[in-house]
């Protein structure tokens, strides 16, 4: 069997023609990483690069760690390095793909031994192909089709929400004073939505006063979602939850129900967004980045580096559901467009 290198391992040695972080393969037409892969296509599919002009003059440096600081210039550079979605099949066609490689030998971007290994595992791969049907097919799991770091800042998301926010507590009425029991119950939301916020990847960097006050614009939507998932575990978009989720048998249900009836008819303002989610059957990686985004795009003057976040993270939840549903599903756009309805119903709860 021979030793040469598998060629996802061999592109981790040539840089991202965008950003120059490691890249992954070839994609759009240009040898790339992941991330600029996201990027490049998000654009593409939302037809929103003109919306995004640079602040500077045009020629903003982007590599890894600036890539994310001005959109204007890291499309231009996508293009500027041959993206273009005709190049979307460089790659999956073996004699563009080895096209591509003797472009790149011939530009010094890779050298002679690692081009060799690459059209070698290239042809090993055709004539693999010839027995197809006698050998079963391997299913590449979701985890090898990601970068592994886009995968373990998911899994950080992930474990955040399953520890924070999958099981809400119960509203209690251990102190027989109704309304402290429920400012309690509010208070025990706030708290753990800004426990998820600290262990959100890169918010580490933002302000306390500024992750403050994101806790408190976003605890109402990130709760309400919350309690939308767990009415669907339970099979059902009827379960009669309330917000402040108190049992139906508590002593206090009648007279907090009486008193603050809004609160018990949230189910049936959010009915069509839970019909939605019913439908999409959305795994716990897809709700706790969903939860992360409500956090980031709420309100109107979000600072440059929350906006740089936020859309980090509508790439990675782009590509983990593509990789998980297919590059045609439409999901990640029938997600996306609930976030200002969700923010809406939950203004009337401020």
């Amino acid at each position: 069997e021979s030793s040469n290198p598998k060629i996802e391992e061999i592109f981790k040695e040539i840089p991202c023609a965008v950003c120059q972080s490691a890249s992954s393969g070839i994609h759009f037409g240009a040898t790339t990483c992941e991330g600029c892969k996201g990027f490049f296509r998000r654009m593409i599919k939302e037809r929103i690069p003109q919306h995004y002009k640079c602040s500077e003059k045009n020629n903003c440096e982007v590599n890894a760690i600036t890539r994310n600081m001005c959109r204007a210039c890291r499309f231009r550079k996508c293009l500027t390095a041959g993206m273009s979605i005709e190049g979307s099949r460089i790659g999956r066609q073996s004699n563009l793909f080895k096209h591509k490689m003797v472009e790149m030998q011939r530009r010094g971007l890779i050298q002679p031994q690692l081009f060799n290994i690459l059209t070698s595992s290239l042809n090993n791969s055709r004539k693999k192909l010839t027995h197809i049907n006698q050998e079963p097919p391997v299913v590449s799991s979701v985890e090898d089709k990601l970068d592994s770091e886009v995968f373990q800042q998911i899994l950080k998301i992930e474990n955040a929400y399953i520890s924070q926010l999958k099981e809400l507590p119960i509203c209690s009425n251990e102190t027989n004073d109704v309304w402290m029991a429920c400012t309690s119950q509010l208070n025990e939301y706030s708290n753990r939505v800004r426990d998820f916020i600290d262990r959100i990847p890169n918010f580490n960097s933002i302000h306390f006063i500024e992750k403050t006050s994101l806790t408190h614009l976003s605890t109402h939507s990130v709760i309400l979602m919350c309690l939308c998932i767990h009415s669907l575990r339970l099979r059902t978009i009827n379960t009669n939850w309330n917000y402040f989720n108190i049992s139906s048998n508590s002593s206090i249900n009648q007279y907090v129900q009486e008193r603050f009836p809004f609160f018990f008819e949230l189910n049936r303002l959010t009915y069509s967004f839970q019909k939605e989610l019913q439908i999409l059957e959305l795994d716990d990686k897809e709700i706790s980045l969903m939860l992360t985004l409500l956090i980031t795009s709420i309100g109107n003057d979000k600072l440059k580096e929350i906006e740089n976040i936020e859309e980090e993270f509508f790439s990675i939840l782009y590509d983990y559901m593509a990789v998980k549903r297919g590059i045609d599903n439409k999901d990640y756009f029938i997600l996306k467009i609930q976030i200002p309805l969700l923010h809406r119903i939950t203004t009337l709860i401020s």
